[in-house]
């Protein structure tokens, strides 16, 4: 095989790899949110485990649709379309330190224990956010259009909870 079929073969796999980690975190994000807004009684380990996978994975949209890259090998919304969609994330983006505490330190002041998140409001964002990217996707006849479709409309309901 030459190397430049290699090569190829190989951005094509990172392409798809990380196009899918992409919608994984949305879909975590969305399952996390589901859980926490639906009206039942959660344990306390489960309510934190579902904050957390929520945190985690609405930090990791965050820096994915609004950041520059710090790193090569970050992934960014222009690398998945090539015209960006507008967005808003100020509710997710207001809470960026808390988010970032929360996931990245274990101090004696962490408050985020008490912190009532805006999980409404943020997976708003977030959803909205991704329903743009989706469609710039069909609009570019994106080849990661199936899969970011199958992630926006993997969690029944949460589109109405998040209206």
């Amino acid at each position: 095989m030459s190397s430049e079929k290699t090569e190829a073969s190989l951005f094509a796999m990172t392409a798809e790899t990380s196009a899918s980690r992409v919608a994984f975190s949305y879909e975590s994000m969305a399952f996390a949110a589901h859980a926490i807004l639906t009206p039942h009684r959660l344990d306390v380990p489960s309510r934190n485990a579902f904050v957390d996978s929520f945190v985690v994975h609405s930090r990791r949209l965050l820096a994915f649709f609004i950041d520059d890259p710090t790193h090569a090998t970050d992934l960014v919304v222009a690398d998945v379309v090539g015209s960006v969609p507008e967005i808003s994330l100020e509710v997710v983006a207001a809470e960026r330190i808390n988010m970032n505490r929360r996931v990245l330190h274990l101090t004696t002041d962490q408050t985020t224990d008490l912190v009532t998140w805006p999980v409404s409001g943020m997976a708003k964002e977030l959803r909205e956010a991704f329903e743009s990217l989706v469609h710039q996707m069909a609009h570019e006849e994106s080849d990661h259009l199936p899969r970011f479709e199958e992630a926006l409309n993997q969690i029944p309901g949460f589109e109405k909870l998040t209206r």
